[in-house]
């Protein structure tokens, strides 16, 4: 991931990975990707809508294979959702049950990776994470949610890939869905960011430390924190739970 350059605040893809090129423009998959991402993400693109492959071609003026590209990305993130003689649709709005399913996921194996990178994490990741989290923490309050949440998936991948562990590519599977609902849920005018901003930096002293305990139960701390917000946002539906909130 170093040397990656940061366009806008998407460092990394779903999948993990620096976006290509170092600076150039992405290849055209990635690039029609990121706009149905950032469509489906920002609500522009309403669960069970339809996308047609051939409607997109006309409309972007490209052919169909960068397009179908494309959308199996985005069925990788489960974003999008292809059943037999129905096409392809936005995946549905994520359920009380399958949030609370995807935060008990991510306490563990997120708290492992955070672990794993503050014994693998190279000099130059650790300083890339410390740029994000400065930045995060000087905008909280002030940026839009959306520059907020791509700062914190560029912050979370920096770690996450640094831990050196095939398991990335879990996180990368629910990962699209979780920031779909990290815009409604778990940011607010509460001052939520500014906590978040906080636990960034208790994470990342870890990170620094190579103190691997420490790093697991700050990102544990974090994602517990979000998920008191998304948790809320379904109530009276998810009721109360038990175990790292989860």
């Amino acid at each position: 991931m170093t040397g990656a350059i940061m366009r806008g605040h998407r460092l990394f893809d779903a999948t993990g990975r620096a976006l290509p090129g170092a600076g150039l423009p992405p290849a055209l998959p990635d690039h029609i990707r990121q706009g149905l991402e950032r469509d489906i993400i920002e609500g522009r693109l309403g669960a069970g809508e339809r996308v047609a492959e051939d409607e997109l071609g006309r409309r972007l003026g490209v052919s169909r294979t960068p397009i179908r590209e494309a959308m199996r990305m985005l069925e990788g993130q489960a974003l999008l959702v292809r059943r037999r003689g129905r096409g392809t649709t936005v995946a549905a709005r994520t359920s009380p049950e399958q949030a609370r399913a995807i935060y008990a996921v991510r306490f563990a194996l997120e708290g492992h990776l955070a672990a794993c990178a503050a014994t693998n994490i190279s000099r130059d990741d650790l300083a890339l994470v410390g740029r994000l989290r400065d930045e995060f923490a000087q905008r909280a309050g002030a940026g839009p949610a959306a520059d907020l949440v791509g700062i914190d998936s560029d912050l979370h991948w920096a770690i996450y890939n640094s831990a050196d562990s095939d398991l990335v590519s879990v996180v990368a599977a629910y990962w699209g869905r979780l920031q779909r609902e990290l815009y409604g849920r778990a940011y607010g005018a509460d001052g939520s960011a500014a906590g978040y901003a906080s636990q960034h930096a208790a994470i990342v002293d870890a990170l620094a430390a190579r103190d691997a305990a420490a790093a697991q139960a700050a990102m544990v701390a974090h994602l517990n924190s979000g998920w008191a917000r998304v948790r809320g946002s379904y109530a009276p539906e998810l009721g109360e739970v038990s175990g790292h909130g989860a």
